[in-house]
């Protein structure tokens, strides 16, 4: 997914602070991250295993390690991918 110029919605500045997912999490989640519509006019970004493998290798093993729980998380945008709606840790897996 190409990063652009991203607006964050109040509740998704919100979760991020109670979840404890920064910004670099974040953005990385955007660059390296799989997308998947959600049905209801959203876009949820996650990171399956063979991105996550690409993120390890290009970071390096012990950011990788550092930030591992941050980047068990999955993020909701818009449509238009300019809104970021919501951000939560992932307990399943995301079914295609």
């Amino acid at each position: 997914m190409q990063r652009g110029e991203i607006n964050f919605s109040n509740h998704s500045l919100r979760r991020m602070q109670q979840r404890g997912i920064g910004l670099k999490a974040l953005g990385l989640l955007l660059e390296y991250g799989e997308v998947k519509h959600d049905g209801h006019g959203g876009k949820v970004v996650y990171l399956n295993k063979q991105k996550r493998d690409f993120l390890r290798a290009d970071i390096g093993k012990n950011i990788y390690t550092r930030m591992e729980k941050q980047l068990s998380a999955y993020a909701v945008i818009s449509e238009d991918e300019e809104v970021l709606i919501t951000v939560g840790h992932r307990l399943k897996k995301v079914r295609r």
